[in-house]
Parts: structure tokens; C-alpha cells; sequence
């Protein structure tokens, strides 16, 4: 018998002299005497292999690839375009601060002390308000770079406002552009990294992001002293211009992962299916269906999740809510250190400005370790364990912080507790990328805008409760210390929270088996249950 089929992408027709019997077998039709059912209907390899997209020609010309796209994509310069946008943010949040006062005294205000904490409460309410707007930005178009470059912009556009400022409002009004250009580094620049680092990974390379931010924050007060010094008023204005126009290149040059996979798709041959190995099952049972392993898999990216949905999730849910209160716990002990620390300072031990100075630099200087040792181990051991450990190993310090007696004790004890208080943060980070795998639908930019709102009101409550517990009682330095060391507490009760499985879970289920496993047995039977009714 004969059989005539014309094989695609041939002009010529090809005759095939088969018989039945052997067709029937090789290509799912039934010979004589045998059912339909025996055979597993197959496609004819030679038809598969038809429909493969045809490579393109031989001397067609290659598309123009963006220069050095492997290079601008890769983790290690996206790490060291993070890196630096954390130090030139704060670098320029601290060049600020020592003239501030001298400015404010120039224009003839009164008041100095309680207009500058306004100013840091402009920066830190900016940083809070504008986060859901950022994040809903970078997330909705699917974005990192533009946010990161409009971003920059507006920070030289607030340096260049608050050098030109005659009046206090329009001091807080570039404060404010300063806190919106804030938000940008510390929610979409740390999900450009989490977007590039494998996961596996990611403690490592926030360890690392984070030592920008401990570089800007310690070089920061002695540059602008000396610029200041030597130049004027309005030098650490142009040196903090420049150094951010630096960061304004690197950001424009970020070649995002999803922009570098659909270059490296282009360039890569497609490749026809592999039919080799095409087989004909005997035997199939009814209703059975073979297995479809010539198709790709679909893209399993859970769709957008609606704005109201996002933060119903992470307003009620167990890790965020613990993510959210243990990061507030950090911004509220770091800042509050840092106004009621210089006092203790000066009170006891007569030290002036200078030696407050280098006191700080000395016991911060070592946070640029915490935070790679921290987010190292986090990779290895879990980040609620390593935020645990933090809390742990620097509550016991603020007892010596309350002791009068040698200046070396205080110091020492300021540097360990500044030292582990300052490695919380990079858990925190990893807990909290972690956290967007955990949800599908949810995106990085999300949940590091948590962060954010978290830290910025921290940081913005820290100075404020500091000063008035220091000022407001006779031993105004041992209240803050214990009020720390409470809080303190209370973060290490949310590290029981947070993780895959939390301390808090894996303690309830040792100590509470039986009601655990009646819980477990019930909520089993109502899933069970759940396609019968």
C-alpha cells in the first residue's frame, strides 16, 4: 500500500512504500487484528523535528550587543554598584550634619539643637511616606535602574537645594528630597542585589553591601569637619555632588538580570526537540496518559499581587510582622545611642567635640566586619540564629556602659555593643529576602520596603526617646541603657518568630506533641475533605 505525505520545509514530494502493518506499529495506528488502545498515539519524529524554529542563516549579522553587557550584569558589579550607593547615601546623610548648627546660627535662628533634630525628623518621616510609592514603582514596571538613576538625581538636586538655602524651610524641604533619594538605595538597590545573588548566597553579598553604609556613615562627620574647615561652607555640598554624580554613572550602567537572560536567549542557537527518545508503549492502560517530557516547562511566576493584598499579607502575617518589629528594634537602639553616648561622654570624662569624635570613629570603625561575618553565617546557619546570637552577645555590654569609673571601659563596651548590634542588620536583610521566596506573587521591592518603613521609624523615634529619657531623670544614662536592654529583649523574642521553622514552632511542637499532632490530624482530614464537598 501506498502512502503520500510531503515533509515540510522540502519543495519535492516524497513517495514511501510501507506496509500497514509496519506503519500502523511505528506510528500509532492499530494493524489488522489489534486494538486502538495496545499503542500509545505518537508524532512522527520527522514531523517533530519540522516544527522546530529553523536556526537562522549562516551569514545573517549578528544583533548589536550592549558593551560589556556579561560584565554589567554580573554579581560582582552589581554587588559593587549596591555597595556604593549605601556608601554615598550616607556619606552625603553625614556631610550634613556637624554644619547644619554653624549654618543655622549664620541665618541668625534661634534654637539650633531642637531645628536641626527637625531636620532629621523631615529625613526620616520622607524616608517612611515614600517607601509604598517606590516600591509599588519598581515592582509594577518590573524595574530596578530607572528608580536607582531618578534616585540619584534627586539626591544632587537636594545637595545642590540645601547649599543654596537661606531659610530653615527650605533646609527641610531638601532634607525631605534627601529622604525620598534614601529610600531608593535602601529598598531597590537591595532588591537589584537580591535579584542577581543566588539565594544560597545572598548573606554573603548583603554582608558586604552593608560595609558601604558602615563606610559612608564613619568617613562622613571627619570629611565634612576638614572640608568645612579648610573650604567652606559650601565644599562637602560639591564633594557630596561629585561623589554622587560617581554613583550616577555606575547606576547607569546596571544591566538588570532579566534584561541580561533575554540577551543571552538572543545569542544562544535555539535547539530542535530531541526526538531520540520517542518509544512506543504497549499495554497502555486506559486513561493513562504518557508522559509529556518534549514540551518546556511553563513559567511558574505567580502573577502580581494586588496592592492591598501585599500589605494585608504582610501587616498580618507571622514573619513579617516579626521581620518588621526586629527591625524596628535595631533603628531604635542604634539611634538612640548616638545623641545620649557624646553626653555620657562629655559629662563624665570632660571630653570636647574632637574626642567625642574619635571615640565614635574607633567604636564603629569594626562594624565594617560585623556585617560580611554575620551575613556569612547567616548563609550557613540560619539568619534567625545569627540574629539571635547578635542580640545576645551585645546586651551583657550595656552594664559596663553604666559603670563611672576607667574611660578604656567604656569604650571597649561601646565598641562590642556597637560591633554585634551593628551585624543585626545583615540577618535582618536575609530574613527578609527570604521572606519574599516564602509568598508567592510578592516581589523583593515589597518586602524591603517593610524594612524601610520599619527602620526609617526606628531611626526617626531613636533620637528622640534617647534624649528625652537622658535629659528627663537624675541618672538619665542607666534609664536609657535599661530601656535598650529591654528592647533588646524584645527582638530576641521575634528571632523565635522568623525562619522556614521558628524556634517558637519547633519548641511549642517538643513541648506540646500530642496537642500539635490532633491539630495536625484535623487539618488533614478537612483538606481531605475539602474536594467532596
Amino acid at each position: 500500500m501506498f502512502y503520500f505525505r510531503l515533509n515540510t520545509g522540502f519543495s519535492q514530494a516524497l513517495l514511501m512504500y510501507i506496509p500497514s502493518e509496519r506503519f500502523g506499529r511505528y506510528y500509532g495506528m492499530p494493524s489488522q487484528g489489534q486494538k486502538a488502545d495496545d499503542y500509545t498515539v505518537l508524532p512522527d519524529p520527522q514531523t517533530l523535528g519540522s516544527l522546530a524554529p529553523s536556526p537562522p542563516p549562516m551569514n545573517a549579522a549578528p544583533a548589536k550587543l550592549p558593551w560589556a553587557w556579561e560584565q554589567r550584569s554580573s554579581v560582582g558589579f552589581i554587588t559593587f554598584v549596591v555597595t556604593l550607593g549605601g556608601a554615598v547615601d550616607l556619606l552625603v546623610y553625614g556631610l550634613v550634619i556637624p554644619i547644619v548648627p554653624f549654618r543655622l546660627q549664620e541665618l541668625g535662628y534661634d534654637h539650633v539643637a531642637a531645628k536641626s533634630g527637625w531636620l532629621l525628623f523631615a529625613f526620616s518621616l520622607s524616608l517612611i511616606l515614600t517607601t509604598p510609592v517606590i516600591s509599588w514603582w519598581s515592582e509594577k514596571y518590573k524595574s530596578r535602574r530607572s528608580p536607582l538613576v531618578v534616585g540619584m538625581l534627586a539626591l544632587m538636586g537636594a545637595q545642590a537645594c540645601f547649599m543654596e538655602s537661606t531659610t530653615f524651610w527650605m533646609m527641610v524641604v531638601a532634607r525631605i528630597i534627601q529622604g525620598a533619594s534614601s529610600t531608593v538605595v535602601w529598598v531597590v538597590a537591595l532588591a537589584l542585589l537580591c535579584d542577581t545573588v543566588p539565594s544560597q548566597h545572598i548573606g554573603r553579598y548583603m554582608g558586604i553591601a552593608m560595609t558601604g553604609y558602615s563606610t559612608g556613615l564613619i568617613i562622613s562627620t571627619p570629611l565634612s569637619g576638614l572640608l568645612y574647615g579648610a573650604l567652606g561652607y559650601r565644599a562637602p555640598f560639591v564633594f557630596g555632588m561629585i561623589v554622587a554624580f560617581v554613583d550616577l554613572l555606575a547606576r547607569l550602567l546596571v544591566i538588570e538580570k532579566a534584561e541580561a537572560d533575554a540577551i543571552r536567549s538572543s545569542i544562544t542557537p535555539p535547539q530542535p526537540p530531541d526526538t531520540s527518545e520517542l518509544h512506543v508503549t504497549e499495554n497502555t492502560a486506559a486513561g493513562d496518559e504518557p508522559p509529556a517530557t518534549l514540551l518546556p516547562l511553563a513559567n511558574d511566576t505567580a502573577p502580581r499581587m494586588p496592592a492591598w493584598k501585599i500589605w494585608r499579607e504582610l501587616g498580618f502575617s507571622r514573619r513579617p510582622i516579626a521581620v518588621f518589629v526586629l527591625t524596628l528594634v535595631y533603628g531604635l537602639v542604634i539611634t538612640a545611642l548616638e545623641p545620649t553616648a557624646p553626653l555620657r561622654l562629655k559629662d563624665v570624662w570632660g571630653l570636647d567635640a574632637t574626642k567625642v569624635g574619635v571615640v565614635f570613629l574607633a567604636s564603629t570603625a569594626p562594624s565594617l566586619i560585623s556585617g560580611p561575618l554575620t551575613g556569612w553565617l547567616a548563609d550557613r546557619y540560619g539568619a534567625a540564629l545569627v540574629a539571635a546570637g547578635c542580640i545576645l552577645l551585645a546586651a551583657p555590654w550595656l552594664y559596663p556602659l553604666t559603670l563611672v569609673g576607667n574611660l578604656a571601659t567604656f569604650i571597649a563596651s561601646l565598641l562590642f555593643t556597637m560591633f554585634f548590634e551593628s551585624g543585626l542588620v545583615t540577618p535582618i536583610t536575609v530574613e527578609t529576602a527570604m521572606l519574599t521566596e516564602g509568598i508567592p506573587g510578592l516581589g523583593y521591592a515589597d518586602t524591603f520596603g517593610v524594612f524601610n518603613i520599619a527602620y526609617g521609624s526606628g531611626s526617626m523615634l531613636g533620637p528622640i526617646i534617647g534624649g528625652q529619657l537622658y535629659d528627663g531623670h537624675s541618672n538619665g544614662w542607666m534609664v536609657v541603657c535599661a530601656v535598650l536592654g529591654g528592647l533588646l529583649a524584645v527582638g530576641l523574642s521575634c528571632t523565635a518568630a522568623i525562619g522556614d521553622r521558628p524556634f517558637a514552632m519547633v519548641a511549642y511542637r517538643s513541648l506540646f506533641p500530642k496537642v500539635t499532632k490532633d491539630r495536625e490530624m484535623r487539618e488533614l482530614q478537612e483538606l481531605r475533605a475539602e474536594p467532596n464537598s
